[in-house]
């Protein structure tokens, strides 16, 4: 498929779902897509799509499922996507998105997996203090700066941790080392410093650490 997604497709008011993976699709994403309301997923990854994220991307309250990695979106992340509490799946990966993440990502607390990785991210990290259901975190190969967030222990389902590539600061939280789950941490490639935890031998199910 070529061209660009048609603005009418706003008038699909009972649509659930959309997938056009892996084609040649172009251009924005229309603002019209804000009257799918019902839309439960969401999926257009591999694609050439460019531009902002439309704020109307927002008013999508049902979705679980947003995939819009592998395009050419840039501009920063909107905190409206924070107002998207069913997310179960968002990747953001591989696009060129700029700016911080907004902190109102911190309410996602219903999501399992969150990518954002190889895009041109910076600042913080947001609290994972409501990440309780997290699995799979992935935000690798960005520019994001300060220490990891000692609240990172509250995300006790996590399995896999990928925050390499980054320029990251201070030492590993050793609360960290009481997710119990983790079997893969990815660190290497950013500017911590200090000693690794002693209790890092609690990780009973690390099998890469880097």
């Amino acid at each position: 498929l070529t061209g660009k997604i048609p603005t009418s497709i706003g008038n699909l008011t009972k649509l659930l779902g959309f997938g056009a993976n892996d084609n040649h699709l172009s251009g924005n994403l229309p603002d019209t897509i804000g009257n799918l309301i019902h839309l439960t997923m969401f999926e257009v990854y591999n694609n050439r799509l460019e531009g902002l994220l439309p704020p109307s991307i927002s008013n999508l309250k049902e979705i679980y499922d947003l995939h819009l990695q592998g395009n050419l979106f840039s501009g920063e992340l909107p905190a409206s996507l924070g107002q998207m509490t069913h997310l179960f799946f968002l990747a953001l990966n591989s696009n060129q998105f700029t700016g911080s993440i907004p902190s109102s990502f911190s309410d996602l607390s219903f999501l399992r997996v969150l990518e954002f990785y190889q895009n041109y991210l910076v600042g913080e990290l947001p609290s994972p203090s409501q990440w309780g259901v997290l699995q799979y975190f992935d935000g690798a190969n960005n520019m994001l700066s300060g220490n990891i967030p000692s609240s990172i222990a509250d995300a006790k389902e996590l399995y896999q941790i990928h925050l390499e590539g980054n320029h990251l600061s201070g030492s590993i939280p050793s609360s960290l080392t009481s997710l119990k789950k983790v079997y893969d941490v990815f660190l290497y490639d950013n500017n911590l410093t200090g000693p690794i935890p002693d209790s890092i031998g609690d990780m009973s199910s690390l099998t890469f650490l880097y």
